[in-house]
């Protein structure tokens, strides 16, 4: 169940970015939201496979949750770096967009870094 979920959220985002590339942006949200579902059930089934058998609920939704930071951590830096590397094509773009995902980034990291203790 596992390895189709994320088969299947990988080929949703490669749709999705085909259609942005030839530039058919048209109607491509649904496959976003439906890559983005398809991710986050991904997620929360790999828990099972991390949990001991005699682990309790409040165990599951804890790492749950610590799941779902991690991933959102990764997607920050992962698009802070991206649009980083535009700002040195562009350098007349606004510096704040880049600044608002360092910030969630940040914030990101002290949730994930709390979390840990």
């Amino acid at each position: 169940m596992i390895l189709l979920c994320y088969s299947l959220f990988a080929l949703l985002l490669f749709i999705y970015n085909l259609r942005l590339w030839f530039r058919h942006p048209h109607h491509s949200r649904p496959l976003l939201w439906g890559a983005t579902g398809v991710g986050v059930v991904a997620i929360l089934a790999s828990v099972g496979y991390y949990l001991p058998a005699s682990a309790g609920p409040i165990r599951a939704l804890s790492l749950s949750l610590y799941f779902l930071v991690s991933s959102l951590l990764l997607g920050a830096g992962v698009l802070a770096m991206l649009l980083g590397h535009s700002y040195l094509t562009r350098p007349s773009l606004s510096i704040v967009p880049l600044r608002n995902l360092a910030k969630l980034f940040m914030w990101f990291v002290f949730v994930e870094g709390g979390w840990r203790c």
